[in-house]
């Protein structure tokens, strides 16, 4: 749950960075790169952790359910879109950080979405993905 608050904050903090650069635009890219990174960084991080939470069996019979919907939300929205996402933010972030800051309005809904439906499935499994 602390990486899902990084993630969620960290695109948060990133959008709002991104607008500040659209205010003041001759700003150093670096910043704000940084913060797409660490959106990626704690997305990465996720990732890994829900792969292990697969292996050890804590999600089968997951799939059966009315939760795949939830679970599908959460890997392909929230994990998998979201790194895409956000990587692609911190790679455009050197060249034009007006479309950066719109590909992390964009982080920020998937990261939004992933979250929520990971709160879902620990509520009603008890498995923290």
């Amino acid at each position: 749950m602390p990486l899902g608050a990084i993630a969620l904050g960290g695109a948060d903090g990133a959008m709002l960075l991104g607008h500040w650069y659209l205010v003041t635009p001759k700003l150093s890219p670096g910043p704000l790169r940084r913060a797409s990174l660490t959106v990626v960084a704690a997305i990465a991080l996720q990732i890994a952790l829900v792969g292990i939470v697969w292996l050890r069996g804590d999600l089968t019979g997951t799939w059966e359910t009315a939760l795949s919907v939830a679970l599908g939300l959460r890997i392909g929205v929230g994990l998998l879109m979201t790194l895409v996402v956000a990587a692609a933010a911190w790679w455009t972030a050197g060249m034009n950080t007006q479309s950066s800051t719109g590909l992390l309005y964009v982080a920020l809904g998937c990261v939004f979405a992933g979250e929520v439906s990971a709160r879902v499935i620990f509520f009603l499994t008890g498995v923290p993905i």
